[in-house]
């Protein structure tokens, strides 16, 4: 029994490490999404 919960254990710990990288990276790709988006408005005000 006490194998089951440590592989329970285990792949809790792995889940939540698994949204926390998820997390993170959907984070940079919006913020690179939106630095883009400001490059793109910047070379529009320069013309």
């Amino acid at each position: 029994m006490s194998d089951v919960l440590i592989v329970m254990f285990g792949l809790s710990i792995l889940a939540v490490l698994f949204a926390g990288a998820l997390s993170v990276v959907l984070f940079i790709v919006d913020g690179v999404l939106s630095v883009a988006r400001w490059i793109q408005n910047m070379k529009r005000a320069m013309r």
